[in-house]
C-alpha cells in the first residue's frame, strides 16, 4: 500500500517517518509480523479530545518503550495493536484527518471535515453519541486495547490496576460483548477440535477484575469477572458480557494449582450485563484488577481487550431484512453494474442513501436460505443531498443465517456510483 502525504500534512510536521516511532523493528518483528499497532494522539495542550481535527494517529511496535510509556500516561490511545505494519497503515489511512477522516469509535467520534471543532460534546457524553457516532459503524466487528500487561499486583495496592475504555454499542445489532486476552478469538483445546475459544484468561490466582458498565443514561452496573481460587480455579462469569451462550464463543479455563492441577474447563456463558444492555449509545467499560491476598505480590495479568462482535439479532425471518418499496437504480460496485432497489433511510437524524439487491451464488442464481431470499446493500451517509456529503462513510451489508436467526454483516464499503435510474 502507498500512502499518499498532502502538502499541507507536511506544513505541520506529520511526515511519514514523523509516525513510525523508534527506529526499525528489532529481530522478529517485521512488517508482516502482529506486532505492530495504531495509536491515536492530540496536538496541543490539554488533550481536548472532542476536536477530531486535533488527533494523529502514529504507526509504531507496540513494545516499543515510548509508545508503552505515553499510552500509561495517557499521551497516547490505541486504537489498533497486535497486527502486521499494514493493517496499521490501513487504519492510519481510515482514520487520518488528511486521508478518508473516518471516525475510529474510540477518542475520534466524528471526522474532522464535520465541522464539529472544539466546541463539540466531550467523548462519553449522551450528545455525542446520538449525534452519530453510533449508527452503521456500531455494527462493526472491534477489538480495543484495554490494558497492558502487569508483572505484579503491587503488593497491597488495591485495585492494582484500573481502566477504561469507550465503545459505542447498538443492542439490537450486536451478537456478543466480551473482554479476552488478545484481539481475536483463538484459543484451542484438544476436548474442543477446530473450535476456538475465549481464554485463558487472568494471569494470577484468587483474583478477579471488577467490570463497571456505564450506559448512555449515565446508569451503570459492576460485576465480578474472571473469578478463581487459591489454586486458580474459576468460578462465576468469566469472559462474556453481552449476548446469548449460543451466539458467544464458549470459553477455556486450565486451573494450574492444587488437586485439580490441569483440569479443563470449557464454559458455555450467557452474557453477564446481558439485562443492562437497553439502548444504543455510547458505553463505558471500566476494569479494575483486584486480589484478594493484596497484601502478597501476585502474577498480575497479561494484556487486555474488549471484543465487540456485531450482527443484527432483533430480525426472525429474511422478510424482516428486505426493502419494503423504493425506485431502480443501477449502480456500479466493486467493478459490477448492479441493479438496485433504492431507499431513503435515517441514522441519528442523518439522511442515508441504500441501494439494496438480491444477494446472488456463484451459479447467478439467488440466494436462498430456508426459503427466503437474501439481500445485500450498500449504504453512503449523510445522502447524496445532504450539506455534508463532500465527507461521506461507506458501508456494506450482507445478510446471513446464524443458528435461528438471520444476522446483518456489516463492514466498511467502497464508494459507489449512481448512474441511472430504471424506469
Amino acid at each position: 500500500m502507498t500512502l499518499r502525504i498532502p502538502a499541507r500534512a507536511l506544513l505541520r510536521g506529520l511526515s511519514l517517518a514523523g509516525l513510525l516511532l523508534g527506529g526499525g523493528p528489532l529481530p522478529g518483528q517485521t512488517a508482516d509480523a502482529p506486532v505492530w499497532g495504531l495509536y491515536a494522539s492530540y496536538l496541543g495542550s490539554p488533550p481536548l479530545w472532542a476536536d477530531p481535527c486535533n488527533i494523529t494517529y502514529t504507526i509504531g511496535v507496540m513494545d516499543n518503550p515510548r509508545i508503552v510509556a505515553n499510552v500509561a500516561s495517557g499521551l497516547m490511545v490505541a486504537i489498533l495493536e497486535g497486527v502486521p505494519r499494514g493493517v496499521a497503515q490501513q487504519g492510519l489511512k481510515a482514520h487520518g484527518r488528511y486521508f478518508d477522516d473516518r471516525p475510529d469509535g474510540i477518542v475520534k467520534m466524528k471526522p474532522c471535515g464535520s465541522g464539529g471543532g472544539a466546541l463539540a460534546p466531550p467523548p462519553g457524553s449522551p450528545s455525542e453519541a446520538g449525534a452519530g457516532g453510533c449508527g452503521e459503524a456500531s455494527a462493526m466487528d472491534r477489538a480495543i486495547p484495554v490494558a497492558e500487561p502487569v508483572a505484579g499486583t503491587g503488593h497491597g495496592q488495591d485495585p492494582y490496576q484500573s481502566a477504561s475504555v469507550r465503545a459505542c454499542i447498538d443492542p439490537g445489532r450486536t451478537l456478543w460483548i466480551a473482554w479476552n486476552n488478545r484481539p481475536d478469538v483463538a484459543t484451542l483445546a484438544a476436548s474442543r477440535p477446530g473450535q476456538a475459544l475465549l481464554g485463558p484468561g487472568g494471569g494470577g490466582t484468587d483474583d478477579f477484575i471488577e467490570v463497571t458498565v456505564m450506559d448512555p443514561a449515565g446508569r451503570s452496573r459492576t460485576v465480578r469477572m474472571d473469578q478463581n481460587d487459591g489454586f486458580g480455579a474459576s468460578f462465576g462469569p468469566q469472559n462474556v458480557l453481552f449476548g446469548r451462550r449460543e451466539d458467544a464463543p464458549d470459553v477455556y479455563r486450565k486451573t494450574p494449582f492444587g488437586p485439580g492441577a490441569g483440569r479443563e474447563a470449557i464454559l458455555d456463558e450467557e452474557g453477564a450485563f446481558n439485562g443492562f444492555f437497553t439502548q444504543a449509545g455510547e458505553y463505558t467499560f471500566r476494569f479494575d484488577f483486584r486480589d484478594n491476598s493484596a497484601g502478597r505480590g501476585g502474577f498480575g495479568h497479561p494484556r487486555i481487550y474488549l471484543i465487540v462482535k456485531a450482527g443484527n439479532g432483533t430480525a426472525l425471518s429474511a422478510e424482516a431484512l428486505r426493502p419494503r418499496h423504493g425506485a431502480q437504480y443501477r449502480i456500479r460496485f466493486r467493478g459490477q453494474v448492479l441493479v438496485t432497489l433504492y431507499e431513503r433511510g435515517s441514522d441519528q437524524g442523518v439522511p442515508m442513501d441504500l441501494f439494496y439487491w438480491r444477494q446472488t451464488a456463484a451459479d447467478g442464481r439467488p440466494q436462498i436460505q430456508d426459503g427466503q431470499p437474501l439481500w445485500c446493500r450498500v449504504v453512503r451517509k449523510p445522502a447524496s443531498d445532504h450539506p455534508g456529503a463532500s465527507v461521506a462513510d461507506w458501508f456494506e451489508v450482507h445478510w446471513a443465517r446464524r443458528g435461528d436467526r438471520w444476522v446483518e454483516e456489516v463492514s466498511r464499503g467502497v464508494p459507489f456510483e449512481v448512474f441511472e435510474e430504471v424506469r
